[in-house]
């Protein structure tokens, strides 16, 4: 039993005993949304065989492909796939949150997806981490590539076209390139002479082949044009006649090897 003296000092203890219990309480709380924000930020797995558990030849988003070409060459430094540079995630983001399989047995995607569910301008600067200088911001062509066949597409498809080709120089070839002194032994002094040029849908220029010169080519371009061309011939279907002709569009992903045994 508590009598009357007890019970009025036992209440300020209780007030007291509960105001530092939720203190402590939200206190905790904070603490553990704090550890849960630090969890959620992605981190680096460990590396491209964890990557092609799920990715290799025969599964359903096969990605070993990518070791047929120059960024899978292991023993370039410059590399993705080089010692210390991350591997796929140097181009798709870390991938740790990608890596948990939520509840519905289905994963997030990595950071960086390289299709139409990233911003370009997100896809671009992945690219410039790297191809940003001179030795590897190459895209080669020249006039001879584009004077005549951009057009050519354009009137084809009725549809806007931009041919973008690179500039180089018998200067670019740096001695930092391997085998630079055999390429320099028979270099003319232009390699490619540019030629980056836009097309309207009636095949006409709209900004002529840029050549021997570094530029930025800007245009508007009015849709409106596309529409009106395609009164005259659209490529995709002017006669409307399936049973003639028809698209047939396979949404399987594809590959480049196929391998077949002997």
């Amino acid at each position: 039993m508590i009598n009357h003296h007890e019970t009025r000092h036992a209440f300020p203890k209780i007030t007291a005993f509960m105001a530092a219990f939720l203190i402590l309480l939200l206190s905790g709380s904070a603490t553990a949304a704090g550890t849960e924000d630090q969890k959620a930020e992605p981190k680096y797995s460990k590396g491209v065989k964890q990557c092609m558990t799920c990715h290799k030849e025969g599964k359903e988003r096969p990605a070993h492909e990518i070791f047929f070409t120059e960024m899978g060459i292991t023993g370039d430094p410059a590399s993705p796939f080089a010692e210390g540079n991350h591997d796929c995630e140097a181009c798709h983001g870390p991938a740790s949150e990608h890596l948990k399989k939520q509840p519905d047995g289905s994963r997030l995607p990595p950071p960086i997806v390289f299709d139409d569910r990233t911003p370009v301008e997100e896809q671009n600067a992945v690219c410039m981490n790297c191809h940003n200088d001179s030795g590897r911001f190459h895209w080669p062509g020249s006039v001879h590539n584009t004077k005549d066949i951009t057009r050519f597409i354009a009137r084809e498809s009725r549809s806007f076209v931009l041919s973008v080709s690179g500039l180089m120089n018998r200067s670019n070839i740096t001695p930092d390139i391997p085998h630079s002194e055999l390429i320099l032994k028979n270099c003319p002094e232009t390699l490619t002479n540019g030629g980056s040029c836009i097309a309207g849908p009636e095949g006409e220029w709209i900004i002529e082949p840029v050549i021997n010169k570094e530029n930025l080519i800007v245009a508007t371009l009015d849709h409106e044009l596309v529409i009106k061309e395609r009164h005259n011939f659209d490529p995709s279907g002017h006669y409307a006649r399936p049973d003639v002709t028809k698209l047939t569009v396979d949404r399987k992903r594809q590959t480049l090897v196929d391998f077949t045994d002997l």
